[in-house]
């Protein structure tokens, strides 16, 4: 579903281009306002529908936790800015479901959108991969390979070894 959802994303992306180039200012113009007045409208429904999920009290707040959790629907909620968990949030707990399945990835830190995290045990692609999954809105990742680390015990001892 990421994948189709991504190549919509590139598709409109294609699309905006094209009429950007449009000769005609004011074809540029109108596609402009068109475009933002829909993602005006599709943003009040969004905002709308977690109103009315919240008021529903506590099952309500698990159809809005449902929502945060599905793929398709938590890039949207990023998209608008309405998501119910933050972004530290999320990372967070992308890592601790890695952490579960054996691998060893910390959140080191988080500035200005940029997740700057420590991992062994797991490729960097595959942590890479699950951040992205978890919050779309993450403006980089920086991986940290613990595992390309040598120790500084290691470095020490080498060089005695090497001594005359």
């Amino acid at each position: 579903m990421r994948h189709d959802f991504h190549q919509r994303l590139e598709s409109i992306e294609e699309l905006l281009n094209t009429l950007g180039s449009a000769a005609d200012p004011n074809l540029r113009n109108t596609a402009g306002e068109l475009i933002r007045s829909v993602m005006d409208l599709h943003g009040a429904g969004l905002e709308r529908i977690l109103e009315i999920a919240r008021a529903a009290g506590e099952p309500g707040l698990g159809i809005v936790q449902s929502l945060a959790g599905d793929e398709l629907v938590s890039s949207l909620l990023v998209l608008y800015d309405l998501h119910p968990v933050d972004l530290r949030t999320r990372l967070t707990d992308a890592l601790e479901k890695l952490s579960v399945r054996g691998a060893e990835a910390k959140l080191l830190s988080l500035e200005e959108g940029v997740a700057r995290v420590s991992v062994s045990k797991l490729a960097p692609a595959a942590v890479e991969d699950a951040i992205y999954n978890a919050a779309p809105d993450v403006a980089d990742v920086i991986i940290e390979d613990r595992q390309s680390f040598v120790p500084i015990e290691m470095l020490l001892s080498a060089s005695a070894v090497g001594e005359p």
